[in-house]
């Protein structure tokens, strides 16, 4: 295809199409799917869902599918900023236990950044999207990604970003839309 999908249609039912880069990163994500559907809707509330897997021409991985969220929002510095801090509590503590019910099944978000929250449209809750593993600067440390303990650093540096006005990476991340200068946000950020 020229144009990448994003939304999908299978009979009445809407989909979303991402694009699958890499075998690996697509097994990974569809292990912890495999686990978070055996677990129950305790944890599926706050994921997103994979629906199933795309195969190209000559049965070549294509992408994957997940059932489609009405989004209101991703958890971006002004989004962040906006919000009341009643509403950025909920989100705190709604990603905080999805990580935890995670982790008891054994599954480890790996990218644990605020690109991936994204905040639905019905209820405004909190809902923890992409599996398949990495780290981002600064989010999480690259010698223990992918692991409980790399969540655990990223889930507490994402309440401080959710919950922090004065959050290093939220300044950071800030700065960058804004085109200004890093020096003095990445200096105050340390080692992030």
């Amino acid at each position: 295809m020229d144009t990448i999908p994003e939304r999908v249609l299978i009979g009445d039912r809407a989909y979303f199409f991402k694009t699958a880069w890499a075998i690996d990163d697509c097994t990974k994500a569809v292990e912890k799917y495999a686990k978070i559907e055996q677990a129950g809707e305790s944890v599926q509330s706050r994921t997103s869902r994979l629906y199933g897997i795309v195969l190209g021409r000559e049965k070549v991985l294509s992408g994957q599918l997940y059932h489609w969220l009405d989004i209101n929002k991703c958890l971006t510095w002004d989004v962040v900023a906006a919000a009341s801090l009643p509403e950025r509590r909920k989100w705190a503590e709604q990603v905080q236990r999805t990580v935890q019910s995670m982790h008891a099944i054994d599954v480890v978000w790996g990218d644990v950044k605020p690109g991936n929250v994204v905040i639905d449209v019905a209820n405004g809750d909190a809902v923890v999207i992409d599996f398949e593993g990495g780290a981002t600067r600064g989010w999480v440390d690259q010698e223990i990604m992918e692991t409980k303990a790399a969540d655990m650093q990223g889930l507490g540096r994402l309440v401080d970003y959710i919950l922090n006005d004065s959050s290093a990476l939220r300044q950071r991340e800030k700065a960058r839309y804004r085109g200004e200068t890093l020096g003095d946000v990445e200096a105050d950020a340390g080692s992030l």
